[in-house]
């Protein structure tokens, strides 16, 4: 990744972070704020192991692609509750030992 790319990204990861916890954010900002893919966040959202979102689901609501926004503060909430201290914890966590 170019240098110019690296620091437009690191700006608008410092943008987001001064947001207020209530803010919504679409699923790229929410993968940037994460520093994860969107593929990543889609792929959380289908196994039901991301942070939690919101989505139209009312009735009469069509369509499989329906918007998904993020906040702030549960994106926060999920990263705080992912934390592990070591590669052993991580994978005890995933089910790998």
């Amino acid at each position: 990744m170019a240098t110019q790319d690296i620091m437009a990204k690191l700006d608008v990861l410092d943008k987001l972070h001064r947001l207020p916890e209530t803010t919504l954010l679409t699923t790229d900002l929410a993968a940037i704020f994460l520093c994860a893919s969107v593929t990543s966040m889609e792929r959380m959202r289908a196994k039901g192991t991301g942070p939690a979102y919101s989505q139209d689901c009312s009735k009469g609501a069509r369509g499989t692609n329906q918007k998904c926004l993020y906040m702030k503060s549960d994106l926060l909430r999920w990263h705080e509750r992912n934390k592990v201290s070591s590669s052993m914890e991580a994978a005890v966590r995933k089910g790998q030992v």
